[in-house]
């Protein structure tokens, strides 16, 4: 059997690569034999990373290719569809359930989290490709009540989790060795992972004020390296010398999950540090930005603010709350856990099924 992935894969995107590596080794877990094509926009580094076969996401031709010979077409996961910032994105991936329509290759929609989704267009377009999968499964219950609003009955969205709460951090060997050359004591650190974001800038320096008052070493920790290092560069020349670490280069997902397994404490405005904070049973807290990190931080019980509120200066409050979440984040890691593996057992019954 031949199933072909597709996501916001190749773009050094920690959060959608941990996606993928959880995906590729939950697809294998329980279906062996399995041959795996991603689509992707650096296909060589993409199949050597994953140990996958690739194509590139750039090519019609390729696309079309790689799903007409799939018996099964897996669309993400990842928040594939939204136009916050441009509709492009959205109009890419609906053309891709087009084409798999077209030509007939079962698909499915694979714990994506979806929206914000204004245009009423794509709502209508989103619905009529949705009702036409084999199955649909979101990450979060907002997702699954917009889809139900906007028109999809059939099929039922199904409510799981990112299959990133199921990713295995580095082992411990590889992770002293990374702290060793980052110069950070093992377990007595605060990592942050910022992004950069329009009128943020009061933001960054209620943090950085917040920072350089608990005196403490300090990870800066860009997730999307080339858009995330500037804005860490520019934390790390506010605080005191020496106080915050920057890598030179970018962390395979597995080695950015043990950093934060590693650390005493996480401070988030990427969310794939806050769902792999609640996977590995780090103290975190989110920065708001986007619905999807509210939606991520009020299913797992961990603590979120928005900008405005952390520029008045409550971060500190908002790691207090994190530190006394903790009992209740874990009941709910082990839920969030139990779903994401959810997803790969239906897609194990849906292979079945399409194999026989």
């Amino acid at each position: 059997m031949r199933l072909v992935l597709s996501g916001y894969y190749g773009f050094g995107n920690t959060g959608d690569e941990a996606i993928l590596a959880a995906m590729v080794s939950g697809v294998r877990a329980r279906l062996p034999e399995v041959e795996i094509v991603v689509l992707s926009a650096k296909p060589e580094q993409t199949a050597k990373t994953h140990g996958v076969m690739a194509a590139s996401r750039w090519s019609l031709w390729q696309q079309l290719s790689a799903i007409h010979a799939a018996d099964l077409f897996i669309q993400g996961g990842g928040g594939l569809f939204q136009d916050t910032t441009s509709k492009l994105s959205a109009l890419y991936y609906l053309n891709q359930l087009v084409i798999a329509r077209t030509v007939r290759t079962p698909f499915v929609i694979f714990a994506q989290g979806v929206g914000p989704l204004q245009s009423s267009y794509l709502r209508g377009a989103l619905v009529r490709n949705f009702s036409r999968a084999r199955l649909v499964t979101v990450r979060d219950p907002d997702s699954a009540e917009d889809l139900v609003a906007w028109g999809l009955h059939d099929p039922e969205p199904i409510v799981t989790a990112d299959p990133v709460l199921l990713l295995e951090p580095a082992p411990p060997q590889r992770v002293e060795e990374m702290l060793a050359a980052l110069e950070l004591p093992p377990s007595d650190y605060i990592l942050v992972a910022l992004r950069s974001w329009p009128a943020a800038e009061g933001a960054y320096e209620a943090i950085v004020r917040w920072l350089n008052d608990l005196d403490r070493a300090v990870l800066l920790l860009p997730f999307q390296y080339n858009q995330d290092v500037a804005i860490a560069r520019h934390i790390q020349s506010r605080l005191q010398p020496g106080a915050a670490k920057v890598p030179a280069g970018p962390y395979e997902p597995c080695e950015i999950m043990g950093l934060i397994q590693a650390a005493d404490e996480v401070l988030a405005m990427r969310l794939h540090a806050l769902i792999m904070a609640c996977a590995v049973g780090t103290t975190a807290a989110g920065l708001s930005y986007d619905p999807k990190v509210n939606a991520f931080c009020h299913r797992s019980g961990q603590p979120v603010m928005d900008l405005h509120l952390v520029e008045q200066g409550g971060t500190d409050d908002l790691m207090e709350a994190a530190r006394h979440a903790t009992p209740r984040v874990e009941q709910k890691r082990r839920q969030l856990i139990e779903q994401a593996t959810k997803t790969f057992d239906l897609i194990e019954d849906l292979c079945s099924e399409i194999a026989q």
